[in-house]
């Protein structure tokens, strides 16, 4: 019950208790009152039987001047007896039906003063029987009633219009209590008492500022760990850890590995000084990561020195190649002194891997092919050779767009569905759905090359829908939650955004709340702002939220707060062998830390070893996807009818 309403029920009662008490009071003070009235006046009564009665021996004269009397003390019957003998009996001709009871007489048996064997019985009526003669008072007392409910009912109203900022006060604290402060809809300075609300606003200003600055140093430490101080881009245990969580999936397909040098960097240095070094490594990292940003999941780091890393994922052997000339081509422009030659001094060498691999040994392979590139003369590209087992995506886009083309027109995704829990083989607190295609031949291809191909070919949109639709039939059938990875472009779209909001609708807030939608790290860092609407929409709604593969790149985790997340999703490369690594055990409680209230929970992905649990247990992680902890299921075979599409859009 609120403070208002506690007051106001206890002023209430207190009103209420005070009138009921002097009512019953005055009732019992009246009534007897009214019996003790009665009783003297029947005595006297008896005193003048006595002086006229029995001392002058008047008795024949009672029946003359008794009866009045009788009568007018409402006396409807009375016996005489001196002695236990009888001296006079009257008998009121009106007298009430006794089977009456608002009738019912009373009996009062009184003896003389003088002499006390007279026994006179008076049968009387009640002294409020006659309630004709109470209206006055009654109208009086209901008045005064009347008066006091609407002084009480003033009282109150005046109580709440005081008490209404302490109310909204209390409003604002229960938000704090339950992490909820962006949902307050009062202007603080209405509250009441004034000191309190400013303590309270000086109080949480100087906690935004703490978590922002916890925010800051988590990061700094995520710099120190993984962050080339000089360029701001990854260093090269950034790159290691990165490139073995991509070798140590069996899910991903191939990739590429190219590195980069600046072989001129050193004469530079020497020729021109370490400033003018610095200058042209700013400016080759802005044309590394204007190429970086146009392939899907790449990654760039600095190995050492003027040697840069890129991690090229669901890369062909045929498309490395092309993608290096073509990143060769634009470093070129560098803006190199007079005396460098650019076709002297820029060199990349390339080795394409496939899951399972050592990435010391991928390391090693891409720097011989370095060497190599060094040796032919001339700025160049070398690709390392080596024989893959397992099968590139070499289709090209158009075939590739022809084969999701007729997917999509199919009107159902096969998928698997990868538990998460919090211990192995416990219960399932959510579902992650993953696409699962075959290629021709019927082999699955994995997941993560053909999300790059739809995002590649531009049907991003298209599939986000139908997973989207396929989850959404799902909840109505299982009360499992599930979560959908969607794209950040696909939340913006108005069209599929409100398809969306009136599929939840219809589903239900029970289970809408079993949906939990997945955004890339890096793509809600890129769209934060306009990504606000939406998902405030979808939060309203019910549906919870989640980022994935948190700790890909090093940014800060304000938007865990800004979007009130349910869930944060490790990426697997800090995950792999966290137990020997410290630097990456440092990382995954930074971002524990950043996750420090009771609404958002951690979940580490990838998780491969008993020993890799534990640590993330220790660290704070609650919950844990990986194949340790749970396979995942079989993918579900498309029907063969076409279902009908419930989201807008279409």
């Amino acid at each position: 019950m609120k403070l208002i309403n506690q007051i106001a029920a206890f002023l209430a009662l207190c009103v209420i208790a005070t009138v009921m008490v002097v009512m019953v009071s005055m009732a019992l003070s009246f009534h007897y009152l009214a019996e003790g009235f009665l009783e003297r006046e029947l005595q006297a009564v008896v005193h003048i039987i006595e002086e006229d009665g029995l001392s002058r021996r008047q008795l024949p004269s009672l029946t003359v001047w008794l009866p009045p009397i009788l009568k007018a003390n409402r006396v409807k019957q009375v016996e005489i007896a001196f002695r236990g003998e009888p001296l006079f009996s009257f008998q009121d001709n009106d007298q009430p039906d006794p089977g009456d009871p608002a009738q019912k007489l009373l009996v009062k048996r009184l003896h003389g003063d003088r002499y006390p064997a007279l026994q006179v019985t008076f049968y009387v009526l009640p002294p409020l029987s006659d309630l004709e003669y109470l209206q006055g008072p009654l109208f009086g007392i209901t008045a005064g009633i009347t008066l006091v409910s609407l002084g009480v009912w003033l009282a109150i109203a005046w109580l709440r219009r005081q008490l209404r900022g302490a109310v909204r006060l209390a409003e604002r604290s229960e938000l704090i209590l339950n992490d909820q402060l962006g949902r307050l809809k009062h202007d603080p300075a209405s509250e009441w008492p004034e000191a309190a609300s400013r303590a309270l606003d000086r109080l949480l200003g100087e906690l935004r500022e703490a978590r922002k600055e916890r925010g800051r140093f988590d990061m700094f430490i995520r710099r120190k760990v993984f962050i080339d101080k000089q360029l701001g881009i990854g260093n090269r245990l950034f790159f290691s850890n990165r490139l073995e969580a991509a070798m140590a999936d069996p899910a991903s397909g191939v990739g590429a590995v190219l590195l980069f040098e600046l072989a001129a960097l050193g004469q530079i240095n020497a020729r021109h000084g370490d400033a003018e070094g610095d200058l042209l490594l700013q400016s080759c990292v802005r044309y590394l990561q204007a190429f970086v940003g146009k392939q899907p999941g790449a990654l760039l780091a600095r190995h050492d020195g003027g040697r840069f890393a890129l991690l090229l994922t669901n890369a062909a052997e045929a498309e490395v190649v092309l993608l290096a000339r073509q990143l060769l081509k634009s470093l070129l422009r560098l803006p190199l002194p007079a005396e460098v030659d650019p076709e002297q001094c820029l060199y990349i060498g390339g080795v394409c891997y496939q899951p399972g691999e050592s990435a010391q040994q991928l390391l090693e392979q891409a720097e011989q092919a370095l060497r190599s590139a060094r040796l032919e003369g001339g700025s160049g590209v070398f690709l390392y050779e080596k024989p893959l087992q397992v099968e590139a995506l070499e289709t090209g886009s158009v075939r590739w767009r022809s084969r999701l083309e007729r997917q999509l027109q199919l009107g159902r995704l096969p998928f698997a569905l990868q538990p998460v829990l919090a211990e192995p083989n416990g219960r399932t607190e959510q579902a992650e759905m993953l696409v699962r295609l075959h290629d021709e031949q019927g082999e699955p291809l994995p997941a993560s090359g053909v999300m790059a191909m739809v995002d590649k070919v531009g049907l991003q949109l298209a599939f986000d829908r139908l997973m989207l639709q396929q989850a959404l039939e799902r909840l109505a059938e299982t009360p499992m939650p599930l979560s959908v990875n969607l794209h950040a472009e696909s939340l913006l779209d108005r069209e599929f955004s409100r398809g969306l909001v009136m599929a939840l609708v219809r589903l239900g807030r029970d289970k809408a709340s079993r949906l939990i939608i997945e955004i890339n790290e890096s793509l809600i860092g890129r769209h934060q702002a306009a990504l606000r609407r939406p998902l405030r929409a979808l939060r309203l709604l019910g549906c919870r939220l989640t980022v994935d593969q948190a700790g890909r790149e090093v940014q800060s985790t304000d938007y865990v707060r800004e979007f009130s997340l349910d869930f944060l999703k490790l990426h697997p490369s800090l995950v792999r062998e966290i137990h020997n690594r410290p630097l990456n055990q440092m990382a995954v409680h930074s971002l524990v830390g950043g996750c420090d209230n009771d609404h958002t929970r951690v979940i580490a992905v990838g998780v491969e070893t008993e020993a890799e649990w534990r640590c993330l247990r220790g660290l704070g992680v609650s919950l844990g996807q990986g194949f340790w902890l749970a396979s995942p299921s079989e993918p579900t075979a498309a029907p063969p009818k076409r279902r009908k599409r419930e989201l807008a859009g279409k």
